[in-house]
């Protein structure tokens, strides 16, 4: 993970925002992570994130551990049961499927990304399983136009290597099995998950969110099955 512009990662319900199995050389200039005030009790999936400070600062509700100058304990860089596993393991980890059995199987659409009519099409996708094949940029949308809803999530899966441009925005889940590269500024609302390397020269926004993880269970044909998207073990 080397970010040449900025990441900011935030996480009101545990204090872990990114776990790597390589090195996290740079979170970028304005880059920072975030974790719930330890005098705030912990809350429940259902309650919504609040935004966290624009500064590396404590609030009511966060406070800050990672900046461009120091890695704080919410960080786990370089963990050898990520970096010695093999992608297809990776993968069936967090979805309880190979990546074709999900194409086959789960998914609502599946499509290449030279497909720029079913690019298009992503804004206001809701409750799907959706997986592009090839490298792909995902259309410029966010607010009412974002690829999913905390309510209904999508499951976002890139076979291949994600350029940002613009600034689109995912409830949901969000998994690239190549890298991540470009100028644009990402929003995740929910996790993300790279196979490759992070090295955007843009932003990337990453909310953790356990609702919108949680509901996406449900999305797809038959729906993914239930509690296959989990944390390594």
């Amino acid at each position: 993970m080397n970010v040449g512009g900025s990441a900011n990662v935030v996480n009101y319900y545990n204090n872990l925002t990114v776990w790597s199995g390589g090195a996290l050389s740079s979170i970028g200039n304005a880059g920072k992570t975030f974790v719930r005030n330890p005098s705030v009790p912990p809350p429940s999936s259902a309650t919504p994130p609040p935004a966290p400070p624009n500064s590396c600062s404590t609030s009511a509700n966060y406070v800050c551990l990672t900046d461009k100058n120091s890695t704080g304990p919410d960080v786990i860089p370089s963990d050898p049961t990520l970096a010695n596993v093999n992608r297809i393991e990776f993968f069936q980890n967090y979805f309880g499927r190979t990546l074709q059995q999900v194409k086959d199987q789960v998914a609502s659409r599946n499509f290449l990304s030279s497909n720029g009519t079913e690019l298009t099409k992503l804004a206001k996708a809701q409750g799907e399983t959706i997986v592009i094949t090839g490298n792909t940029t995902l259309p410029n949308v966010s607010n009412a136009n974002a690829i999913g809803t905390r309510d209904r999530p999508v499951v976002l899966i890139i076979d291949g290597n994600l350029e940002l441009q613009g600034t689109p925005e995912v409830n949901g889940i969000v998994y690239v099995t190549g890298n991540v590269t470009g100028g644009g500024n990402l929003l995740v609302k929910g996790a993300m998950v790279v196979e490759g390397n992070i090295q955007p020269t843009g932003s990337v926004d990453i909310i953790f969110d356990p609702f919108a993880t949680g509901n996406t269970t449900n999305s797809g044909r038959s729906g993914l099955i239930p509690g296959t998207w989990r944390d390594w073990r």
